[in-house]
């Protein structure tokens, strides 16, 4: 479950596994790959797929026992084997295909005063669960600040942008940096690939915000300053569903 909101029951589900022989392999062959994937702490995949093919959604499960034979016969008399498992959802919510949306500076408006580039990024959410975004930058070549949105989250009452979009500043990052924003509150804020500090600069300031579910498109504000044209977000979007 997520910090904050309801608590979610497991994702409990029965598998009845068939394994078979192919052309080119024997049963057993099958068989000793499915209990790769059944092992004891190893993660798998349920993927289901609409007839029509044009829509999936996947399910992140690990196995809870092990599995029982689902027949006492010999297997090697029609190259068949069943077995029955009951697994569990390492995240109870099934995910669509994730949203994704970029963003370059030549998109957006240029102000010479502070060399900044004021633009928008389009955020989305089909499911029908909340979530959270990730950000990331491409390699830099020159010196960029980038500012983003705190989803749709404005400053209360009382505070001195009463009103305004809440937002985080990320520390300047230098030429050859790569970085990942991630909004969700148990994830490291910013991380950068050469694995330098950077998310010490910003002082524990975390985002607080998610991406409400049922989100039609919609643009956030996005400022950076310095950059070039080639500067390059991207953001992605997790679209979770509860059926």
């Amino acid at each position: 479950s997520q910090p904050g909101l309801d608590r979610v029951n497991e994702r409990s589900v029965k598998l009845t596994i068939i394994t078979e022989a192919t052309d080119d392999y024997p049963w057993e062959v099958s068989d000793d790959l499915c209990w790769q994937v059944l092992a004891p702490r190893e993660f798998f995949v349920l993927r289901m797929e609409s007839r029509d093919g044009l829509e999936a959604r996947e399910l992140n499960l690990r196995r809870v026992v092990e599995p029982e034979p689902g027949r006492t016969d010999d297997p090697g008399e029609d190259q068949k084997m069943k077995w029955v498992s009951t697994v569990i959802g390492h995240d109870p919510f099934w995910y669509g295909p994730e949203f994704t949306s970029v963003l370059t500076p030549s998109e957006g408006t240029y102000d010479p005063e502070d060399n900044s580039w004021n633009g928008f990024i389009e955020v989305r959410n089909d499911g029908d669960q909340d979530t959270y975004m990730e950000i990331a930058g491409n390699e830099i070549t020159v010196p960029e600040t980038w500012t983003f949105p705190d989803s749709f989250g404005v400053y209360p009452e009382g505070h001195e942008k009463e009103g305004q979009q809440v937002t985080h500043t990320l520390p300047t990052l230098g030429p050859g940096k790569e970085f990942l924003v991630s909004t969700h509150p148990l994830e490291e804020t910013l991380r950068v690939r050469d694995d330098s500090q950077e998310w010490a600069k910003m002082r524990a300031e975390d985002f607080e915000f998610w991406i409400p579910a049922h989100t039609p498109p919609s643009l956030l504000p996005v400022k950076v300053v310095g950059g070039t044209a080639d500067s390059e977000v991207t953001v992605y979007i997790p679209q979770a569903y509860d059926p």
